[in-house]
């Protein structure tokens, strides 16, 4: 089940002007576009104070049909791929 509030929100970025951030084949718990662009806030939504932009859009399509497949992994697991042993 989601939570309350926004899954994800683009306040600012530093990256090129019409970045497009790539969350496509993800799972949201739900397949309604409408539900999803809701519980997203970046380039495509209305700014406060008029003018603001955000020169960032998410991109979240295609959408996964059902939760992805994890692998577990233990904390020692996952330190030894940033410590390269």
């Amino acid at each position: 089940m989601r939570g309350t509030g926004l899954a994800v929100e683009i306040i600012t970025h530093t990256g090129p002007e019409d970045y497009h951030l790539d969350m496509t084949g993800n799972w949201w718990g739900t397949t309604d576009r409408d539900s999803i662009a809701a519980w997203i806030h970046d380039g495509n939504d209305v700014m406060w104070p008029p003018g603001g932009l955000v020169e960032c859009t998410v991109d979240f399509e295609p959408i996964a049909e059902a939760p992805i497949p994890t692998e577990k992994k233990s904390l020692g697991g996952l330190k030894a791929l940033f410590l390269g042993r």
